[in-house]
């Protein structure tokens, strides 16, 4: 159904539970049939996942938020928010997302997707910066606070500055720091070109410099040359053997984040759009798994002491 401002699911930016609910059933097509049992895990949610790529709760909490901010686009109205979830979910072909838009144009479609991708990616400073704070919740004296890793994402062939080992082709590259004990999304950096800049280059430019005095990170072999001042990593030759089965599950953990990050259909697949917006996409995606992170679906607890 194409929007319409006479219809209140459309016409409405104080949504209930029930109407994201409806106003979704509606773009997958499903409009004519009843609504299922709505509990974390049942087939609606599942079938909401599967377009706008998180829970119900998550959706309202971050509209809500982005109200509070002040971020909503001038006009903007819940309906473009989901959009914008689709978008980043699904990341269709502009037919196919105005399709489940219901046969908007593609000019209004990418209108206001991007508005929105930028909103999102606006609560950064209030849902994963505010949390760099919070590596420390829960510090039994350790001065490993965060994982760090790098994480790239998949571009069309540019040149070889943006080419990478991992896919042996072109990307960018982000630095995502999780605090070790919290298990939040504590620290974003980028994005770079990995053929320019490696994981260790990236750590220099900036986050050593925000680590307290006598504070690491733990980090795989790609960080060594900052080790053992400011990295604890497998392969530097002060890492004790008896701590490495610890910290591999400390990896462990961050590889399921950025496993999480690339749920999202935008960060998994080849990046089609302008290069230049492929940071306010990240982020948008970062701030919505890390909602998702501190609202009842968290990362595997670690046990870690150093």
């Amino acid at each position: 159904m194409a929007p319409s401002k006479n219809n209140p699911l459309y016409n409405n930016d104080n949504p209930t539970i029930n109407d994201v609910y409806k106003l979704g059933k509606e773009m997958m097509g499903r409009a004519g049939r009843p609504l299922g049992i709505l509990s974390p895990g049942g087939p609606e949610d599942l079938r909401l996942r599967s377009f706008f790529g998180c829970g119900v709760l998550i959706i309202l909490d971050a509209w809500f938020r982005m109200k509070t901010e002040g971020l909503i686009p001038e006009g903007g109205m819940f309906f473009h928010y989901l959009w914008t979830l689709m978008f980043l979910k699904i990341y269709g072909t502009e037919n196919v997302m105005c399709g489940h838009a219901g046969g908007v144009d593609k000019k209004t479609w990418r209108n206001w997707v991007w508005k929105f991708v930028y909103a999102l990616s606006s609560l950064e400073y209030t849902v994963i910066h505010i949390l760099f704070e919070y590596r420390k919740k829960g510090d039994i004296g350790n001065d490993c606070l965060l994982s760090v890793d790098g994480t790239d994402y998949r571009l069309p062939w540019l040149n070889t500055n943006f080419w990478t080992y991992k896919f042996k082709s072109c990307g960018l590259r982000y630095e995502v720091g999780i605090g070790i004990i919290g298990g939040d999304i504590c620290w974003l950096h980028g994005p770079f070109p990995p053929g320019l800049w490696n994981d260790n280059m990236i750590f220099q430019d900036a986050l050593v410099s925000d680590l307290e005095e006598g504070e690491r990170v733990e980090a795989d072999d790609g960080y060594k040359h900052s080790a053992p001042e400011h990295v604890r990593c497998p392969g530097c030759i002060a890492n004790a053997v008896e701590r490495e089965e610890m910290q591999r599950r400390v990896r462990a953990r961050h590889e399921t984040c950025n496993k999480r990050l690339k749920q999202w259909g935008v960060l998994k697949q080849i990046y089609r759009h302008d290069v230049g917006d492929h940071g306010e996409v990240f982020r948008a995606c970062a701030v919505l798994t890390q909602l998702s992170i501190q609202s009842g679906e968290p990362l595997f607890e670690v046990e870690y002491s150093d």
